[in-house]
């Protein structure tokens, strides 16, 4: 998985967190443990596990995958409802052919939508800071995104998509 495709997987993740962490009452603490095995044509398919733990405010998961071949992929996450409304996360992924990759950050609602304040960092220690803001008009969905490397590469883009 690219590291574009990750952050997004990850930021979906932590704004899916935003709105369910606050609606969790200590009723509903539930810890979730599920398997599977897929098995495809020429021998490849693989086995998992997750398990996922809810309590109040908070979320903790993890998978790990094992590959017919032998190799082994990891990730896991948690999410925390923040006092403020926002919601502060971090995860952690390593990959069946060893790379592995961490981030933290935080996401928050605005007036207009959501905003996330990520950090990522690989095992060779580069990493990014992501800042991102999504806010909604009557015209459509405005994105702004200003990104920073530990080489110190800046970007800086803006989309608006119509409705």
């Amino acid at each position: 998985m690219s590291l574009s495709r990750s952050k997004t997987a990850i930021g979906v993740a932590a704004v899916a967190a935003l709105f369910t962490l606050t609606a969790l009452d200590a009723a509903q603490a539930q810890t979730r443990t599920r398997s599977r095995a897929v098995q495809g044509a020429y021998g490849a398919g693989y086995t998992s596990q997750h398990t996922g733990t809810r309590t109040p405010g908070a979320y903790t998961g993890s998978t790990s995958r094992t590959y017919n071949n032998g190799a082994t992929a990891t990730r896991s996450g948690s999410a925390t409802a923040n006092g403020d409304g926002s919601v502060s996360y971090s995860g952690a992924r390593t990959g069946a052919a060893g790379g592995s990759q961490s981030t933290w950050g935080t996401v928050y609602a605005t007036d207009d939508g959501h905003a996330r304040e990520s950090t990522y960092t690989n095992a060779n220690g580069a990493s990014a800071t992501v800042d991102k803001d999504v806010s909604y008009t009557e015209d459509g969905r405005v994105v702004t995104r200003d990104t920073s490397t530990s080489n110190g590469r800046t970007t800086s883009s803006t989309r608006t998509t119509s409705y």
